[in-house]
């Protein structure tokens, strides 16, 4: 049975990144699992895989557009990635925008889960936008996901985005917000860390700015094995975001 995991948050605050070394992490554990970006403003397929020239039939958009199946009809949409077959993606390729697609229905999207659930893949990591209310498949995946995580930058911006959405978030009984993973996510060397946290409180992680996980991210490497210090946190804080959910499918399962 797939186990599905949704990352949503401020503006910048990495839920791309982290989605990818999540998902490196996992690999490394021995689990498969397929990204799948819900942004329908950025094609996200030249973003995790900057190396491949995908065609636009090869884009969820084109998969959504009709009815799925089978795990047949996945076929020639999830991309994996070149230096772990442990690892692939969906998403909307180059050139493509909102109006590509008409917007997609709820039900086909709950196909694709289904279908998704008899594939290979133990994960399905969702890399959410930002704003949940204006996306169909972002608020699909927060009320599905055994694993919802919220991130946020810490500054002002990203403490004022929080209470902005978990405002209205707390009305939907599905959205779980009290059992969100809460991640706060300097995307600078320079953040105001230890003030956002007085204002905050305290996060369930913490991950680190890294020189090495940013040069890795947009050279569509995978995150994991970093050199410099700050990387080797940043692996070491996901790694034991990896293990919590496996060690809880297997306390679940038993």
């Amino acid at each position: 049975m797939v186990r599905m995991i949704a990352a949503w948050g401020s503006n910048g605050a990495g839920k791309t990144v982290l989605c990818l070394a999540l998902a490196s992490q996992l690999a490394a554990l021995h689990k498969n699992t397929v990204i799948i970006s819900t942004d329908s403003s950025t094609p996200s397929l030249p973003v995790f895989l900057p190396a491949e020239q995908l065609p636009p039939d090869a884009s969820l958009g084109n998969l959504l557009f009709s009815p799925i199946k089978t795990v047949n009809a996945l076929k020639g949409y999830i991309h994996i990635h070149p230096a772990s077959d442990r690892i692939g993606f969906m998403g909307i390729t180059s050139g493509e925008t909102p109006i590509s697609y008409k917007s997609f229905k709820r039900e086909t999207m709950m196909a694709l889960l289904r279908v998704l659930n008899d594939s290979p893949f133990d994960y399905i990591i969702f890399d959410c936008q930002a704003n949940p209310v204006f996306d169909p498949m972002t608020q699909l995946a927060l009320q599905t996901a055994e694993y919802p995580i919220r991130m946020l930058t810490p500054d002002v911006r990203g403490l004022e985005f929080e209470r902005s959405q978990t405002a209205w978030m707390r009305g939907i009984a599905d959205m779980r917000v009290d059992k969100q993973i809460r991640i706060i996510s300097p995307v600078h060397s320079f953040s105001p860390l230890d003030r956002a946290l007085s204002v905050a409180g305290q996060p369930e992680y913490i991950l680190p700015f890294s020189t090495d996980v940013y040069s890795r991210s947009i050279a569509g490497q995978l995150i994991a094995g970093c050199r410099d210090r700050s990387g080797i946190e940043y692996d070491s804080r996901v790694r034991q975001l990896a293990e919590r959910i496996i060690s809880d499918e297997h306390n679940h399962g038993a």
